[in-house]
């Protein structure tokens, strides 16, 4: 039997069109800029409501286009993180908070710190429970 060469057909591409697709990838990038500067000081902050807004935030920018690439250098996280940021599920407390405030924390440059403070309850055997409150600090403290 014969072989037969399938031909593929090349598509030029230009210097010019790289350029311009460099152009449009650097202003997409400056246009979340605020972001990689908010997180960034929280690169090594774990507590439930920064891990809840990495999560909205991360899904925000897959929605308009980023890759997940794109997103773990906005996040300062890894790619592996990010997987594992979808499979996570907050309490409602900490999702219905972080969902009303995340926007307005990152505009301020403040975020949510998890405090946990202890409440009289007569349904526990000890008599009181511990809730995970948050109090908002500054970044730059």
């Amino acid at each position: 039997m014969k072989k037969v060469k399938k031909k593929v057909k090349k598509v030029k591409v230009t210097y010019s069109s790289k350029i311009m697709d460099l152009i449009l990838y650097a202003e997409k990038l400056e246009s979340v800029q605020y972001l990689y500067d908010y997180f960034i000081h929280l690169k090594n902050n774990r507590n439930c409501f920064v891990v809840e807004m990495r999560r909205l935030v991360s899904n925000d920018l897959q929605s308009k286009g980023f890759t997940i690439a794109d997103i773990a250098l906005i996040l300062s996280k890894t790619h592996a993180t990010l997987s594992y940021l979808n499979d996570i599920r907050p309490s409602d407390f900490v999702a219905a908070e972080v969902l009303v405030n995340y926007q307005s924390w990152i505009e301020d440059e403040v975020y949510p710190k998890s405090v946990r403070k202890r409440e009289i309850s007569h349904l526990h055997k000890n008599g009181t429970k511990t809730v995970v409150i948050y109090e908002l600090n500054r970044l730059n403290e």
